[in-house]
């Protein structure tokens, strides 16, 4: 160190670099913010159709099951008589 802590020149210059650095860092963490909210936001949205095609996807390995069952079973080729077509 080669300036004194007492000289009004070396404060100055360090004091606007804290301050140019707070604002900076204000600024990113304002920013970190407020993407932070909109992901949150389209998180639940997100979450919710997750569930929704899960739901879906749940129901149609049912029907297919369904599906073959019948099949297995002869019904796919029954008409509503009773008949085979």
């Amino acid at each position: 160190m080669t300036t004194s802590f007492s000289a009004h020149q070396r404060d100055r210059r360090e004091l606007e670099g804290v301050e140019d650095f707070l604002d900076e860092l204000s600024g990113d963490l304002t920013l970190s913010q407020e993407v932070f909210d909109k992901v949150r936001g389209m998180e639940g949205k997100l979450e919710y159709q997750i569930k929704k095609l899960i739901g879906l996807a749940d129901a149609e390995e049912k029907r297919g099951r369904e599906v073959i069952d019948d099949a297995e079973e002869g019904k796919l080729h029954e008409g509503k008589s009773g008949h085979r077509c």
